[in-house]
């Protein structure tokens, strides 16, 4: 998290049982009983349209850990007006597959949650080994010398919701003349309070 100015980073960690409560006032438990599950969600493409999504996340053991952040002191003095909250952070199991095909993934992500009433998680895709049929069709690839894409999805009470962005990054010249720039694209969210336990 952050930019070269200030760094937000982990400084220590400590292991938490599924049914402790952690230094924010919550337990793993408490994050699980919302997050863990299937949830059947429609993922709409920017481009148009709609397919049935059905996200599940399941965990089967893996590291639970307390995690205290800090801004690194860089001698900037930024970091002294930043926020930088601890966090729980679980290892957990992800499916992400729609029903048209276009996505057929599993990734093995961290659930973060700071204040216990919800839970996110960060994925970027491997474009190049997707299980599905996705292709970059919002730019053209041929455009660009790099183009990433990531899913951001976010859990709570209601359900889940999230995102698909990519990124596309290029340059021309070389050189001190040289530029180098990047276009973000949407490619589809889900935002439908409907799960499944």
């Amino acid at each position: 998290m952050g930019d070269e100015a200030a760094v937000c980073a982990a400084v220590g960690s400590e292991v938490i049982a599924l049914d402790e409560v952690a230094p924010g006032g919550f337990s793993p438990n408490d994050v699980l009983t919302y997050a863990a599950g299937t949830h059947a969600e429609i993922l709409s493409w920017e481009s148009g349209g709609e397919t049935p999504l059905t996200l599940t996340v399941t965990h089967d053991g893996g590291d639970v850990l307390w995690v205290d952040y800090e801004w690194e002191d860089d001698g900037s003095g930024q970091e002294l007006m930043l926020d930088c909250p601890d966090q729980l952070e679980i290892r957990a199991r992800v499916t992400f597959a729609t029903e048209d095909g276009s996505f057929d993934e599993g990734w093995w992500v961290t659930l973060a949650s700071a204040l216990g009433d919800q839970a996110s998680f960060f994925q970027t895709l491997d474009l190049d080994a997707l299980g599905g049929t996705y292709e970059v069709t919002e730019v053209d690839p041929d455009d660009f010398d790099a183009v990433d894409a990531h899913v951001s999805g976010r859990f709570d009470e209601d359900g889940s919701n999230g995102e698909i962005v990519g990124q596309a990054e290029g340059s021309e010249g070389s050189g001190p003349e040289g530029v180098a720039y990047a276009e973000n694209f949407d490619i589809a969210t889900w935002d439908d309070p409907s799960s499944e336990e």
